[in-house]
């Protein structure tokens, strides 16, 4: 019984990555986050009425403005060359 479970989650579990996963805008993450690190984390999507992944993508999309403002065109290039949609 404990097996027929274990293959009803993974379906489960593949159907939803299926289905909340478009081809070619999201992508999936499995990190393991320090303690203090996923309570911030929740803490704040909580604050702000939104997911994880909301304030995980907020945070990283302002962060990426912030270190491109202070970086010339000849960084820029080089921070935009550093990952491309293949490596992702």
């Amino acid at each position: 019984m404990l097996e027929e479970k274990k293959k009803d989650n993974a379906k489960r579990q593949a159907e939803y990555r299926k289905r909340h996963i478009k081809e070619g805008s999201d992508q999936r993450l499995n990190v393991i986050l320090a303690l203090d690190v996923k309570l911030a984390l929740e803490r704040m999507a909580d604050f702000h009425g939104v997911s994880n992944k909301t304030i995980l993508e907020r945070v990283l999309l302002d962060a990426q403005r912030r270190l491109l403002e202070d970086l010339n065109d000849e960084q820029q290039t080089r921070y935009y060359g550093a990952t491309t949609p293949t490596t992702l």
